[in-house]
């Protein structure tokens, strides 16, 4: 019995063999508690989307600058999710206004508008028609909240031409009158309430605000039209809005 004794392994063996057998097949003992496992616990790359729970990842939890360009779905973001006081100023750009209008006489309205200028057209029964009275027309004319704008047309308002200084007559003013501010008419001689006219005005027209704000109006693709279409005026053509 006392041979048989002395080969017992000692509690240093035993322990050192537990210690063996667990390097060799791993171990899976949970951790008791909560807030135990901290990175030093985890493989490296071991955690899988699949591992993690819906909606768990919150924006307390991402880096400042960690979602890039390439994390983001393409055309995936709205206007709602863009902070627009971060943005920086927009490039102005020129762009094609298309007008129409149909005018019963006595009628004026705003065809095109950029910031300060606007361009209108008025129909006139028997009354001042850029000069000519009494008559019936159709005119195309600007209009400026803004001092010290210019105006091209039938009327041109193109600042100081022999360099003695702006002159009034030389600038487009808000209280310029509209037969002073004229791009385009259609004139009848009153007395001939059954003419009809469909014309165009081979002039260019425009006008400039002192902010430069800008509407320029092509005449030759510009239609102005006297009791034509059932209707006692009519205008359409197309207008260049821009801003420098």
């Amino acid at each position: 019995m006392k041979k048989l004794r002395d080969h017992r392994p000692s509690p240093a063996m035993i322990v050192a063999f537990a210690a063996l057998f667990a390097s060799v097949v791993g171990t899976a003992t949970a951790l008791p508690g909560s807030n135990r496992v901290d990175r030093n616990d985890i493989r490296p790359n071991a955690v899988q989307s699949s591992d993690i729970k819906k909606r768990a990842v919150t924006s307390g939890k991402i880096g400042i600058n960690a979602v890039t360009t390439s994390k983001v779905r393409d055309n995936n973001l709205t206007g709602g999710d863009i902070d627009e006081s971060t943005l920086g100023p927009v490039p102005e750009v020129s762009f094609l206004k298309r007008f129409s209008a149909r005018i019963p006489f006595g009628g004026d309205v705003e065809l095109v508008s950029n910031g300060p200028v606007s361009v209108r057209a008025i129909c006139v029964l028997n009354n001042d028609v850029n000069g000519t009275n009494p008559a019936d027309g159709v005119m195309i004319y600007a209009r400026t909240t803004a001092p010290l704008s210019f105006l091209s047309g039938n009327d041109d308002r193109r600042g100081d031409a022999d360099g003695s200084g702006l002159a009034d007559n030389e600038t487009l003013d808000p209280t310029d009158l509209i037969n002073d501010s004229v791009m385009f008419d259609t004139v009848a001689t009153g007395g001939a309430p059954d003419e009809q006219i469909v014309e165009n005005d081979i002039d260019d027209g425009w006008v400039l605000g002192s902010d430069g704000s800008y509407i320029g109006v092509d005449g030759e693709t510009t239609v102005l039209g006297l009791r034509t279409l059932g209707s006692d005026c009519v205008v359409m053509g197309n207008a260049t809005v821009a801003k420098l």
